[in-house]
């Protein structure tokens, strides 16, 4: 017996409508449960999304609990952390909106343009 899970399948369909990756979506609903969950985050986690304190996570856990109380869906929340990935301005400029005095977000990816438009493993390697 497989187990599905409900809310990633609905985040998952929300997201299908948008011009956010997959894997983006997917990496930001494990984000958004971690937070709520209070759980460590992944090495991927605190890269992609620029989280070197205490206070990053807190800001980031803080946002996303204050956007769902204000009225945003739960997949509307995770498809706009999504969108964020690897955009630390973004974040910062999110986080802040919901607590001013949030850190700066600086991630892996600032500064190189949208890391989907780099190619994959696959894409590099020289076919025989």
């Amino acid at each position: 017996m497989t187990h599905t899970d409900p809310i990633r399948e609905e985040i998952m369909q929300a997201a299908a409508g948008t011009d956010v990756p997959q894997q983006k979506v997917t990496m930001a609903y494990a984000l958004f449960t971690a937070l709520l969950l209070d759980l460590p985050l992944s090495p991927a986690q605190t890269t992609d999304f620029g989280v070197d304190t205490a206070d990053h996570y807190r800001a980031l856990r803080d946002s996303i609990t204050a956007e769902v109380n204000a009225g945003t869906s739960v997949p509307e929340t995770i498809i706009g952390m999504a969108r964020r990935l690897g955009n630390g301005p973004a974040l910062t400029t999110w986080t802040q909106t919901y607590w001013p005095d949030a850190p700066v977000f600086v991630t892996a990816y600032d500064g190189m343009g949208d890391p989907e438009q780099y190619p994959h493993d696959d894409e590099r390697r020289p076919h025989p």
